[in-house]
């Protein structure tokens, strides 16, 4: 099956970043400046996360519902640092696919989540879903993983030789480990489970040498 995508540029008006946010200062509520603020013109939507590199750039993903007749596909709005709206992706294939995590790489962006789509690989009612797009919101690959059961991806993080993504495969808790490539270099799971087991974060951690 191949990949269904739109580009979209400049029609929006985001709410992703920096809404007026509020903090204590000795018992008194202090209105913090919005450096930006935009608000999106689309249909059914929403925004998982985001993720931001070292020189301001930003990302955001979630799901995009064109109309009612539509499915939900994969959706990515990348801004500047002064809120200018560069790019909107959709991405997906026949059924739904809504992402709950991205991150940033050198040359594009890694997006995870879940699809129902007839991908190749596709196992179950919700497949874990996971995707490589080009700076420009190209598709590079794609990866599908899964069970008869319901199955997502809820984060995303980016190594030095690949990606890590982490989520729940029939009620257990499980980590993929892929390459640059989108190759399955490894995979660990929780042992079977009374009840949910889910995995929701990856974090970095500092590793010292002694």
């Amino acid at each position: 099956m191949k990949f269904r995508t739109r580009n979209i540029r400049f029609f929006i008006l985001t709410a992703i970043c920096n809404i007026l946010l509020l903090s204590t200062v000795q018992g008194q509520f202090t209105r913090i400046p919005t450096k930006w603020q935009k608000k999106l013109r689309l249909k059914e939507h929403y925004l998982h996360e985001m993720a931001e590199n070292e020189y301001g750039d930003i990302v955001a993903v979630g799901y995009l519902r064109a109309s009612e007749k539509k499915q939900k596909d994969f959706l990515m709005l990348t801004f500047n640092p002064e809120g200018d709206t560069e790019a909107l992706k959709m991405v997906g294939g026949n059924g739904d696919e809504e992402a709950f995590a991205v991150d940033m790489h050198y040359d594009g962006y890694y997006l995870a989540g879940y699809s129902n789509s007839s991908w190749k690989g596709s196992v179950g009612k919700n497949d874990i879903w996971i995707t490589k797009l080009t700076k420009e919101g190209n598709p590079m690959w794609y990866k599908v993983f899964g069970t008869e059961e319901d199955d997502v991806a809820l984060d995303l993080l980016s190594t030095y030789d690949g990606i890590m993504a982490c989520g729940h495969e029939n009620n257990k808790a499980v980590i993929y480990k892929l390459s640059d490539e989108g190759d399955l270099e490894w995979r660990i799971e929780t042992e079977e489970a009374e009840s949910f087991d889910k995995i929701v974060m990856l974090s970095p951690t500092e590793i010292r040498w002694f």
